[in-house]
């Protein structure tokens, strides 16, 4: 069936804390996710930059769960995706589907499905701007086809 991706889930777009509050950052804590950790490997790469508990009281909305699937939406080499380990922080440049309706798509399958529409993101993104940008509207509004719990399951154990 074809599903929008905010009928899969909840859609948010990152946000960077003001680097100019040293509150906002520390040696560890929460993940802050920036495209150079999203480049289609199933899971996001180890950042290098970590948030504090003030910027998950700051922002507390746009931070994600573990298992969400997040996609670089900004840039010549957006449509890169990825899985989140755990909760975490992205930035701007990010859209994410977080509380992911279990019953009706794997998170796995839905990270799978969005790592291959690389060109699809480029193709929409393309909006008469010098840059390429998908926006959290346009992000959620796009159409993907799901498939049966357990052809998900199959596609997921023969990928792992």
């Amino acid at each position: 069936m074809i599903f929008k991706l905010s009928d899969i889930g909840k859609a948010i777009t990152g946000v960077t804390p003001s680097t100019k509050n040293e509150a906002y950052y520390s040696n560890s804590g929460y993940p802050f996710i920036t495209p150079a950790e999203v480049k289609n490997t199933r899971y996001c790469k180890t950042p290098t930059r970590f948030v504090s508990e003030k910027a998950y009281s700051d922002y507390s909305k746009r931070f994600i769960g573990e298992r969400s699937v997040i996609v670089d939406c900004i840039g010549s080499d957006m449509g890169n995706a990825c899985l989140t380990k755990e909760i975490c922080l992205t930035n701007q440049q990010i859209n994410a589907i977080t509380d992911i309706n279990s019953e009706l798509v794997i998170p796995e399958f839905l990270y799978y499905r969005l790592s291959v529409m690389k060109e699809y993101f480029h193709s929409i993104g393309m909006n008469g701007s010098t840059m390429p940008i998908i926006s959290k509207s346009l992000f959620e509004n796009i159409e993907i086809d799901i498939p049966d719990i357990d052809f998900q399951r199959h596609i997921v154990d023969t990928k792992c």
